[in-house]
């Protein structure tokens, strides 16, 4: 029965995901790209705390790749991230997820708040500044990386206050 209830809310978890990813398409914007990145980020601090290497290594792929197209694109948008790369950054960060969840000790409750870092760009559009500036993703990764911390040091608490670093 547990896995099942687990198994729902990672559906859950899915839906909202590619569903806050998909709400910045239309528009020449940063906003997934970077929400993309400070959930990899996390999720990578998350997975090395709960003694996870290897997906922990995924993650940190993943937010590389993603930081590498944020800073191609910055300051002036060249290339937006489109539907293909929605789905396959988004499609990737959501599958070590899922084997986060499932297949290590992980803090549940510390990737859970991660989904926290999609909200990101509603909370960042109350920070004064113009929609298509330069400034904008700043803002969205200072909103975001909040969240990160809290995930982080939720896992770290859970894990004792101490962690062996995975060879």
């Amino acid at each position: 029965m547990e896995f099942a209830v687990t198994l729902g809310a990672l559906w859950l978890a899915g839906i909202f995901i590619f569903e806050r990813l998909f709400s910045s398409t239309g528009k020449i914007s940063a906003d997934a790209a970077v929400c993309s990145l400070a959930a990899a980020i996390g999720a990578s601090l998350v997975s090395l705390v709960g003694a996870s290497g290897s997906i922990a290594q995924l993650f940190a792929a993943a937010a590389a790749a993603t930081g590498g197209f944020l800073l191609w694109n910055w300051p002036k948008a060249r290339y937006p991230f489109g539907l293909r790369a929605l789905l396959s950054g988004g499609g990737a960060l959501f599958a070590l997820a899922v084997n986060l969840i499932l297949l290590t000790d992980a803090s549940r409750l510390a990737a859970a708040f991660l989904l926290l870092v999609f909200v990101a760009p509603n909370m960042a559009r109350r920070i004064p500044v113009k929609e298509g500036s330069a400034l904008a993703p700043v803002g969205i990764g200072i909103v975001a990386v909040a969240p990160v911390a809290i995930a982080t040091t939720i896992a770290i608490t859970i894990a004792g206050g101490s962690f062996e670093m995975p060879i």
